[in-house]
């Protein structure tokens, strides 16, 4: 999932949406999605970073348990803009979070759908970690093909508070041939279906994360990393038998943005990175 916070609300939000929870379905699974970003570096310096990522999620019905790991290489510590230039700066990010998410039928024409849940986003600390989410909305099918969603999402933290607008546009959701598309915020895709088996869609989703740093961190104590950005991927889906899903592809991140907080929530500054490339591969199973 790669999220925290309002990461966690915008891209459960559009799950939801787009996948109505179980409708039905399995009612359990587990998914492992691994990915890399490959060096970049700060306002043009030396010093840089590359990103190996894990996430591993569980689903129960409407309930969803996952953890994320992310693992930090740094290159020319004297470099960078921040830290005291030997040590790393942060060697791995961690989250965990639990949420409830599904979506039903009010008649024909409309629909309904939200998402609650609580996280925690930390370097080693889980003090003043917590954040929480929600949000919710309707759904209008304007025809057999065509539909809109629109609806809100709050998402809190010690440091930071954000009302998000739901709005999208979705054609075609669901078949099993052809084109099917979906544009809106904080999401978008075209995807083509080859058959019920394969498929390949371009993707591109807003992210933004809030961790909580390290009591001794040398770059902020006990302050917080936020990062945003936006990534474009172009991936091949895999579903060979209803229980199982694969999915793989490179990916484009940029605009990306680091920014750190005191201990108190004052900002205090902040740095672009640059663009790069990344991949990621991700395998989930329905029981």
């Amino acid at each position: 999932m790669r999220c925290s916070i309002l990461g966690c609300l915008l891209v459960l939000l559009a799950a939801t949406v787009a996948l109505g929870g179980q409708d039905g379905g399995c009612p359990v699974s587990i998914s492992v999605e691994t990915g890399i970003v490959s060096d970049a570096d700060y306002d043009d310096r030396e010093g840089g970073f590359s990103v190996l990522q894990a996430d591993v999620s569980m689903t129960y019905d409407i309930l969803r348990l996952s953890y994320g790991v992310r693992s930090y290489d740094w290159n020319d510590r004297t470099g960078l803009p921040f830290g005291n230039g030997v040590d790393d700066p942060w060697d791995q990010l961690h989250e965990i979070e639990l949420s409830a998410h599904d979506r039903g039928r009010i008649n024909s024409e409309w629909g309904w759908f939200y998402v609650a849940g609580v996280s925690a986003a930390y370097e080693e600390e889980m003090d003043d970690s917590l954040g929480m989410f929600v949000g919710g909305g309707a759904s209008y099918a304007l025809s057999d093909a065509w539909a809109v969603q629109m609806g809100v999402g709050v998402a809190g933290h010690k440091i930071r508070w954000a009302v998000v607008p739901i709005l999208g546009v979705m054609w075609n959701q669901g078949v099993e041939q052809g084109f099917s598309a979906r544009i809106g915020f904080p999401e978008a895709e075209l995807v083509y279906r080859f058959d019920p088996q394969w498929a390949v869609h371009l993707a591109g989703r807003v992210e933004y994360d809030l961790w909580r740093l390290a009591d001794d961190s040398t770059v902020r104590s006990k302050g917080y990393l936020e990062e945003s950005g936006i990534r474009v991927g172009l991936y091949g889906d895999w579903t060979p038998t209803k229980e199982l899903f694969v999915r793989f592809g490179p990916e484009f991140i940029f605009a990306r943005e680091t920014t750190f907080y005191n201990s108190d929530g004052d900002e205090q500054n902040s740095y672009n990175s640059g663009a790069t490339v990344g991949g990621s591969f991700s395998i989930g199973y329905h029981f």
